[in-house]
């Protein structure tokens, strides 16, 4: 798996400094999950980036400190699931962090969510990609999962617009409308009795 990292000069920048300006203006998902300084960009004899020199960031040693451990099974559960999906050490994922700050990305948020409802549990998409951490998350969690898995809708008040259908059956005047009906054509590929027709009408209920 793959997680989006940034690398900038000069060296002496405060990565967290820019972390902090570049999510004023971006979503969540699309916030480097760490910014390397480097005292120059490798590059190619031709003048590009050279990708393969770029030098590789250790997660678990970058989110090693302030770790805060999970305080409740939703958050062990959840920390749990996260370390699966990020490949990370579930011992240094800090409870204090964001989704998107422990390396994730819009594609890894689909696995959480799918692995999340394969343990009983209903995240929302919408919530992973917002900037919870993961107590907060777990909270969302406990919620859904003990009500009906979904956040409740709203109550609505005030006048609700017919649909086409509906205007044009009451436009219509019919004589007993209750009882309108939809008549549908079956072609059978054997022949069946009469009483067998009867007999199948007389069970709807």
């Amino acid at each position: 798996d793959e997680n989006l990292v940034a690398f900038v000069t000069p060296s002496a920048c405060d990565p967290q400094s820019i972390k902090q300006l570049v999510s004023q203006s971006l979503p969540p998902y699309m916030v480097p999950a760490a910014i390397v300084p480097l005292a120059a960009l490798p590059l190619t004899r031709i003048g590009k980036v050279d990708r393969k020199a770029l030098p590789c960031v250790d997660f678990d040693e970058l989110y090693h400190q302030d770790i805060v451990l999970p305080q409740t099974p939703a958050e062990t559960a959840l920390v749990g699931m996260l370390a699966e999906v990020l490949k990370l050490n579930g011992d240094q994922i800090s409870t204090g962090s964001t989704f998107f700050q422990l390396g994730g990305n819009s594609l890894m948020a689909i696995r959480l969510v799918a692995k999340c409802r394969q343990q009983g549990f209903v995240l929302a998409m919408a919530d992973n990609n917002r900037t919870y951490t993961i107590v907060q998350l777990a909270k969302r969690m406990q919620y859904q999962s003990a009500t009906t898995g979904r956040e409740p809708y709203p109550i609505a008040s005030g006048p609700v617009r017919l649909t086409p259908i509906q205007r044009e059956f009451l436009s219509e005047d019919f004589q007993w409308p209750q009882a309108y009906q939809s008549p549908f054509v079956f072609q059978c590929s054997a022949v069946y009795a009469r009483s067998t027709w009867q007999h199948v009408v007389a069970e709807l209920p």
